[in-house]
């Protein structure tokens, strides 16, 4: 299977993009005012031991128009079962904040390519809070389609990448709360 590159921007005029120009995930919108599901992918018995299992990865537009994240936990029940936030779905605990960037072609990291870039380094976490030094790639598993991205999560220390895996997250839901968040 060949994955196809995920961006947020472009200048692609079909909704599917070309090889050398690929569609922005979710159309020309961003992924702003959606909610994504993240379901564990390889490791997930490393990734339970470190409390990551399933989770909703919420994407909004700050203030100046910027694209963002955070994370959301979720009912520690099977991944068949509801995903209901806690500590309630009126008042979702908001966490591990980070910034999109699109994939960039001319960039000199490899992965950044082809891959559009969750940076937690610059998502406004505290300087002691141990996201600061995590960055997931996203790609498309299916070329054209945005209802379920591949990524690759890595730990980076010293300009370092470190400990990888890999995950999925497919649409869920839109975000009923964007616009708390743009605030922020």
């Amino acid at each position: 299977m060949r994955l196809s590159p995920a961006t947020h921007s472009g200048s692609s005029s079909s909704a599917a993009g070309t090889e050398s120009e690929p569609a922005p995930i979710f159309g020309k919108r961003g992924p702003h005012g959606q909610c994504l599901r993240r379901l564990p992918g390889a490791r997930p018995r490393a990734a339970a031991l470190l409390g990551i299992r399933k989770f909703i990865k919420a994407f909004y537009l700050d203030r100046s128009g910027r694209p963002f994240g955070c994370n959301t936990p979720v009912a520690r029940n099977g991944l068949d079962d509801e995903w209901l936030a806690r500590p309630s779905t009126e008042r979702p605990k908001r966490y591990a904040f980070f910034q999109v960037e699109p994939a960039d072609p001319g960039a000199p990291d490899e992965l950044r390519r082809g891959a559009a870039l969750l940076d937690y380094g610059r998502g406004g976490n505290p300087a002691y809070h141990i996201a600061r030094i995590l960055r997931d790639y996203l790609v498309r598993v299916e070329p054209g389609s945005d209802e379920l991205l591949l990524g690759k999560a890595f730990f980076v220390v010293a300009q370092t990448r470190l400990a990888d895996s890999f995950f999925l997250i497919e649409r869920y839901r839109p975000l009923a709360d964007a616009a708390v968040l743009a605030e922020r």
